[in-house]
């Protein structure tokens, strides 16, 4: 079998038996936690697009990759952007 060792053990992604039915479901679900992760608690919202983003990737959804990364870029845009606007959160310099 290409990919494998002889050992049998997974080298890739492609190597994965899963069934790839609900990839698309998991990335949609990623991608709403993006959007979200611009407005409202980017420290716990990123983390889920990145997670939904990754396992529609793994069922072998085309977007899944793409979902995972805007999950991770929407979060430090996020964070920066709050911490340019509000500051340090009230701790004296």
């Amino acid at each position: 079998m290409a990919g494998t060792r002889p050992g049998g053990d997974i080298t890739s992604i492609e190597d994965l038996d899963v069934d790839p039915r609900g990839g698309r479901v998991l990335t949609i679900i990623g991608g709403i936690f993006a959007l979200v992760t611009l407005a409202w608690l980017p420290f716990l919202m990123g983390p889920l697009a990145m997670t939904f983003g990754t396992l529609g990737h793994v069922k072998r959804d085309p977007w899944g990759m793409r979902v995972a990364v805007a999950g991770g870029v929407f979060m430090i845009l996020s964070l920066s952007l709050q911490a340019l606007f509000f500051g340090s959160g009230g701790v004296a310099a």
